[in-house]
C-alpha cells in the first residue's frame, strides 16, 4: 500500500509542476476494459482499467497488513496517461474490538489480539473509517468537502442487513454468545487537499459491517470488517467528471471473487471454531489456507474473468448503486450506472455515454442482462 502512495506522490508532484497551467488536462473516454488480478498462477480478483491509464497490482499474504481474519489482501491501482489520477482499490480488513473485559486480554489499538490474532481496532461505522483511512493513504492536511449521495443504499439496504443478522445470530447463538447490535453502513466521502500548489480533491468509498457479542463470562466484543475501499485522487477541477464517469465505473466493476471471500470465510471459520476450543489457531488457519489455494489454482487465469463468480462482491454493490449489468462478446459481465444509455463494446474494450454520436463505429451496442 505504500509502495503504492509513494509512485503516486512522485509522479503527481512531477505532473503538477509542468502541467499545472493545464489542469484539464487532454480530456479522455469514458471507457475501460477488465483486467485480472493474479498471484501464483491464480486469478483473485478483477480490475476495471479505464482506457489508456497503467494498471498495478499487489497481493500480500502472512506480512505485517494482515491477520488470521484477513491473512489475504489484494490491491490496485490504476493511473491515468498524465499521472495526475490515482485511483486504488484493497481488499480486506477484519477488526476485533474489546469493549469490555476482566482479564488479562485488554485492547491495545492495532495490536493483535491474542486470543483471536486479529488487529485490535475500535469500532468505527463507514463514515469514520472513510475518515481514518483516507487520512491515513494521503499524508496530506485534509479539509472534508462533502458526502456523495448514499440515498439508494439506505433505500435498499434492509434486505442486506437482514441476510447478515441471520447468519450472525445463529452462529453466535451455537456457542452460548449473544449478539447484541449489528450495523451495516456504507460511505462515499469527499475531501480536499493541495500538492505543490495545485487544488486535488480526494473521493474514498467503503462498506462497514460490525456486530457486538457478549459472551458467556460477560466480555463484550465488536468484530467489525472491510470488505474493501475505493479511494481516487484528481485535480480538483477535474473531480465531478471523472467520479461521475470512470471512478463509478472502476468502483462498479472492480472486485475479488467469490473463492477469494470462501478463503476468508473458511479461515475464519477455523479461527473461531479452534478459538472457542483453545487449540492451535495457526495450525487451523493452515489447514484452511491450503485447501483454499488449492481451489483458487483449480481455475485458470485465462478462463478466470468469464468464468469466475462474484456474486458475493456484486451483491453489496448493487445496495450501493443503481446500475445495470451488461454482458461483452469474450462474457464477462460489467456493470455501468443506469444513467448512461448507451453501452458498447469495442473489442474488449466497453464504452458508455448518454449520447448515441459517441458510440463508435463497428462497436456493439449491449442491451442490459438485468
Amino acid at each position: 500500500m505504500k509502495r503504492f502512495l509513494i509512485v503516486f506522490i512522485a509522479i503527481a508532484m512531477m505532473m503538477s509542476l509542468c502541467c499545472a497551467a493545464n489542469a484539464e488536462g487532454d480530456g479522455y473516454v469514458r471507457g475501460f476494459s477488465l483486467s485480472p488480478i493474479t498471484w501464483d498462477d491464480s486469478a483473485l480478483g478483477k480490475v476495471a482499467v479505464p482506457t489508456g491509464y497503467q494498471l498495478q497490482t499487489e497481493v500480500r499474504c502472512s506480512d505485517e497488513s494482515t491477520c488470521l481474519g484477513a491473512p489475504l489482501r489484494v490491491g490496485a491501482q490504476v493511473i491515468s496517461p498524465d499521472g495526475m489520477t490515482t485511483m486504488f482499490f484493497y481488499a480486506n480488513e477484519v477488526y476485533m474490538d474489546r469493549v469490555k473485559t476482566n482479564s488479562i486480554l485488554q485492547h491495545i489499538d492495532g495490536a493483535y489480539d491474542s486470543q483471536t490474532m486479529i488487529f485490535m481496532q475500535r469500532y468505527r461505522n463507514a463514515d469514520q473509517y472513510c475518515d481514518a483511512r483516507v487520512a491515513m493513504m494521503i499524508g496530506y492536511p485534509l479539509t472534508f468537502d462533502h458526502a456523495e449521495d448514499m440515498s439508494y443504499f439506505d433505500q435498499t439496504s434492509e434486505e442486506f442487513k437482514q441476510e447478515y443478522y441471520n447468519e450472525i445470530v445463529p452462529g453466535l447463538a451455537q456457542y452460548g454468545m449473544k449478539a447484541d447490535w449489528l450495523e451495516v453502513t456504507a460511505a462515499q466521502r469527499v475531501y480536499t487537499f493541495d500538492l505543490n500548489g495545485v487544488p486535488f480533491t480526494a473521493c474514498i468509498t467503503a462498506s462497514v459491517r460490525g456486530y457486538q457479542y457478549t459472551l458467556p463470562n460477560g466480555h463484550v466484543c465488536i468484530l467489525w470488517n472491510v470488505p474493501g475501499f475505493y479511494l481516487m485522487t484528481c485535480p480538483s477541477s477535474q473531480f465531478r467528471e471523472i467520479h461521475d464517469s470512470l471512478f463509478t465505473a472502476f468502483v462498479e466493476n472492480t472486485q475479488v471473487s467469490d473463492r477469494f471471500i470462501q478463503l476468508q470465510d473458511q479461515l475464519s471459520d477455523q479461527i473461531r471454531d479452534e478459538t472457542i476450543r483453545q487449540m492451535n489457531m495457526v495450525a487451523a488457519a493452515s489447514m484452511a489456507y491450503a485447501a483454499a489455494m488449492d481451489s483458487f489454482r483449480s481455475a485458470s487465469v485465462a478462463s478466470y474473468l468469464q468464468g469466475s463468480s462474484y456474486d458475493a462482491s456484486a451483491r453489496f454493490s448493487d445496495y450501493i448503486f443503481d446500475r445495470n449489468t451488461y454482458e461483452t462478446s469474450d462474457g464477462s459481465e460489467i456493470s455501468v450506472s443506469t444513467s448512461y444509455s448507451y453501452v458498447w463494446d469495442a473489442g474488449g474494450s466497453v464504452g458508455f455515454s448518454d449520447n448515441a454520436l459517441d458510440v463508435p463505429y463497428g462497436a456493439t451496442l449491449l442491451d442490459p442482462i438485468r
